[in-house]
């Protein structure tokens, strides 16, 4: 009753509050409490206060914005007192380039805690703001005061930055000297280097404290990188055993995609839902899907709601896909629009993407677009290119252009979505930047790139387009190729007109 669901809510600002308390442990705490009351009381669920993680997350996004005086006020708010000075210190240099402020929030954070720990949260903090050269600086010196923790967010650092021997360098160290569960992390590099066999030997070597991870990695590397998928089940059922719900996930998806057993794939998905997994419960919601139930893949998704309300974006845009199948247009714009109104990213890209194949309302469609681009990295290079597309849209060249360097020379990109990433070529060819595309098939990254071999035939439509300045080039193209060119040609000449 009423009395319980407050009872939550003063137990979990209660316990919020004791200093004995992680910042992990809060932060589960707060969201296990909203879960809570997000089914039981959502009037009191606007009560409940965010955790000091949450809290953090503001003061991160003010400073990119430069509102450095409402980051403070974030900073004032957060619970923790070491990480409350932290935060003081961190915008105070930020702002004014130390003070004496600055100075007293950072002594206290040093007898709070010590000069290695303080130097080491610093870093962190500066890293996030893109700040990369004070965070490595800040971490050596922490590390040379003999900081384990230090020396490994040194080594993520380096890995984060593609300091790839540098980072394996001190993973190894640390795995020989500290604890053997930094083989983990040495196991990463190399699978980034992509040294498979390399990365399979150090994973075994991982301690029971990161085993189902290891045995997750070894499971991946064995079904997409070393080719034998009897290995990948076994190490997927390793990681499964062991507890982690991603090895219970990848277990389940090895049956729906080398199998046909769904009922298995079904089974296996539901532990991870039931053990309060969200990838475990859409999964589940997909395999219902793909077998024909869709009645039961909507079930689960509807008790989602409450059940994830952290995730609330996501789910409604996957009840807007299953709606779309079903030809429910009314439910499936509904749900999509649900989680447009939540800031779901993929909902903002794909109300993006279909306006420009609608060609209709391009400023909105930029808009869309632009808030996931605010929220997310360019590194995120499927949201780039609908980006740099729908700009392009828009007769805004250079900053087309420029965002698709993200793209446009990504391995990972052409095999993402081979289909988009030659459409942009082509709308491109349709937009007259004829001058950009031969620097992209003739310059120096492009050579390196291959870009002229990978996408032949558009070479041989640009030729067409430049061949008053380039008389004999078009005359080199294959025969075998010139009814593929026509066809680029009469796209390029239809995307000129529809998106003009």
């Amino acid at each position: 009753g009423k009395y319980h669901t407050k009872g939550a809510l003063y137990m979990a600002e209660a316990l919020g509050s004791h200093k004995l308390i992680s910042l992990e442990q809060q932060h589960k705490l707060f969201s296990e409490t909203r879960k809570y009351l997000a089914v039981k009381d959502k009037d009191l669920l606007r009560e409940l206060s965010e955790s000091d993680i949450e809290i953090s997350e503001k003061i991160i996004s003010e400073i990119h914005n430069k509102q450095y005086q409402n980051a403070l006020v974030f900073a004032g708010t957060m619970r923790d007192d070491y990480y409350r000075s932290l935060y003081f210190h961190f915008l105070y240099e930020i702002i004014s380039n130390k003070n004496k402020e600055s100075t007293t929030h950072y002594n206290y954070c040093t007898d709070s805690k010590d000069e290695a720990t303080t130097k080491g949260d610093l870093a962190l903090l500066y890293y996030n703001i893109g700040n990369t050269e004070k965070a490595i600086s800040l971490l050596a010196r922490a590390s040379v005061l003999d900081s384990s923790k230090a020396k490994e967010s040194l080594g993520i650092l380096y890995y984060n930055e593609e300091l790839y021997k540098k980072a394996l360098d001190l993973f190894m160290n640390l795995a020989e000297t500290i604890s053997k569960s930094h083989y983990y992390n040495a196991g990463l590099v190399l699978q980034k280097q992509q040294k498979f066999k390399e990365a399979v030997s150090i994973y075994k070597k991982a301690t029971s404290e990161n085993k189902g991870l290891a045995n997750n990695n070894i499971g991946w590397i064995y079904e997409h990188h070393l080719n034998n998928l009897e290995l990948s089940k076994t190490y997927y059922e390793l990681a499964h055993s062991q507890g982690l719900s991603m090895g219970t996930n990848n277990l389940g998806r090895y049956y729906i995609e080398y199998t046909d057993n769904i009922d298995e794939a079904i089974r296996i998905f539901r532990i991870a839902y039931e053990a309060d997994d969200y990838d475990g419960g859409t999964n589940l919601a997909k395999a219902y899907n793909g077998n024909g139930e869709q009645e039961k893949a909507i079930e689960i998704l509807s008790n989602m709601i409450d059940k994830f309300p952290e995730k609330v974006g996501e789910t409604f845009f996957s009840l807007s896909l299953i709606y779309e199948e079903q030809k429910n247009s009314k439910k499936a714009e509904e749900f999509l629009t649900e989680s447009i109104n939540s800031n779901y990213r993929e909902a903002l890209n794909y109300k993006a993407w279909d306006l420009f194949n609608r060609k209709v309302e391009k400023n909105t469609a930029i808009a869309y677009v632009s808030k996931v681009i605010e929220q997310y990295s360019k590194d995120d290079v499927h949201f780039v290119h609908t980006l740099s597309t729908i700009q392009l849209w828009n007769d805004d060249f250079k900053s087309s252009i420029d965002n698709a360097q993200h793209f446009l020379y990504n391995e990972e990109a052409i095999k993402g979505f081979p289909d988009d990433f030659q459409l942009y070529l082509v709308f491109l060819l349709a937009k007259k930047q004829h001058d950009f595309l031969y620097d992209y098939f003739t310059g120096e990254k492009g050579l390196e790139f291959q870009s002229k071999e990978r996408f032949l035939p558009i070479w041989y439509a640009l030729m067409h387009r430049m061949r008053e300045q380039y008389p004999n080039e078009y005359l080199k193209m294959p025969p075998e190729i010139a009814e593929t060119v026509q066809e680029i040609l009469q796209k390029a000449d239809k995307m000129a007109v529809d998106y003009a």
